[in-house]
């Protein structure tokens, strides 16, 4: 028999290693980002409403997603070409931002880095789901890498933060989305990008009450946490607190995260996802009125363990209800709706309401109010027919 002499493919790693280092490179932005946007605008001297309506522009942007960039991923089944483009338009946006002072010229960027920044995640999201669904790995470990390096560069924004780097902090939170773009072959070698073309329509996300009333739920959850993901920095350093304390503590919320990634997908299959959901709200209200009240870094970082129920527990339950509910041949379309209901639409509406209501009666009380939406989201789930909305078990 005559040898093959065909050459190995350079890009046929196993996908644990691609998404592995994506995810690093998306959450590793991310972990800038989030504690140094409002903290960069405050310092260009610009107020609350100023902050919160940029804050809610890369939100607003999400909403678009589902339309855009999920459907021509699902329909071209090209989620690399996109993932590469996309990162490449948001690095050069966030890029320009040190270069600018004027406002509405600051808008426009964020609009632009936003809407160029959101479909990385779901397209991620989408493609590791894809594998975990095919036994290559489970979805929480390889998701574990993100939070650690969120909680790695949480601690390096703080470092740099407290050593007066400003407009360079945003250009090392660049390099994470260079990462997340260059690692897309990697993470697709060997495996389907695309679902069959005879599959790929009849897109009915509203069709069912449950499926309405899960949305709704994700984005109350989100907006609840527009205090946190775009003023717990500017609340920490109006408390007194360095940069070095703040990096810190962001880091710390990670931390928790990761310990509990371990088990969600086995807690999914056993307790099922309205239950999970039901439990990460009412942990979520009593966060944030934890965060209201306290003043000692204790008392700060006892809630910040919190963030592995608000954000973990809900977060994986929710990916995984989408990835089930709606189809192989929809998963990438209905991730990229999921991102843009809850972190799209529930974030903005909530960066709006916090960045006017912080101007009038000030951060701590506005993250006592917080409290108040994700109660309402546990009444809706209890009012909820049956078991519910998304309450996949197995």
């Amino acid at each position: 028999m005559a040898e093959s002499h065909e050459k190995p493919d350079p890009f046929a790693l196993r996908p644990y290693v691609g998404l592995s280092l994506a995810y690093v490179g998306i959450f590793g932005h991310l972990g800038i980002v989030m504690p140094a946007f409002a903290l960069w605008i405050d310092g260009r001297g610009y107020g609350t409403m100023a902050i919160g309506m940029l804050l809610a522009l890369p939100a607003l942007a999400k909403m678009a997603t589902p339309w855009t960039w999920g459907k021509w991923s699902d329909r071209h089944g090209s989620t690399t070409r996109w993932m590469i483009v996309a990162a490449i338009l948001s690095t050069l946006a966030l890029l320009c931002f040190p270069l600018e002072r004027s406002l509405p010229v600051l808008f426009v960027l964020m609009a632009i880095y936003g809407f160029c920044r959101a479909p990385l995640l779901p397209l991620l999201e989408a493609t590791a789901l894809r594998w975990s669904a095919g036994g290559a790995f489970r979805y929480g470990p390889v998701r574990l890498w993100g939070s650690l390096a969120f909680a790695a560069t949480s601690i390096l924004f703080g470092l740099l933060w407290a050593a007066g780097v400003r407009d360079g902090i945003l250009w090392v939170a660049a390099g994470g989305l260079v990462l997340c773009g260059g690692t897309a072959r990697l993470m697709l070698a060997g495996g389907p990008t695309s679902s069959p073309p005879s599959e790929r329509r009849g897109f009915e996300p509203w069709a069912a009450r449950e499926r309405r009333l899960f949305f709704l739920v994700c984005a109350l959850m989100q907006a609840s946490h527009a205090a946190y993901y775009g003023f717990y920095s500017l609340h920490l350093t109006r408390a007194g607190y360095d940069g070095s304390d703040i990096g810190i503590l962001w880091a710390l919320a990670i931390v928790a995260e990761v310990i509990v990634l371990f088990r969600l997908d086995r807690w999914v299959d056993r307790i099922g996802t309205v239950s999970m959901m039901r439990f990460a709200l009412l942990v979520a209200a009593a966060r944030w009125v934890w965060i209201g009240f306290a003043s000692h870094w204790w008392e700060f970082a006892a809630a910040q363990l919190l963030h592995a129920a608000t954000y973990a527990v809900f977060h994986v339950a929710a990916i995984h209800h989408v990835d089930r509910g709606f189809g192989v041949a929809r998963r990438t379309q209905a991730q990229a709706l999921y991102s843009g209901v809850s972190f799209g639409l529930g974030l903005s509406m909530g960066s709006l309401i916090v960045g006017w209501a912080a101007s009038h009666w000030g951060l701590p009380l506005v993250f006592r109010g917080a409290a108040v939406v994700p109660l309402l989201a546990v009444l809706l789930l209890s009012l909820s027919r049956g078991r519910g909305p998304a309450d996949a078990s197995g």
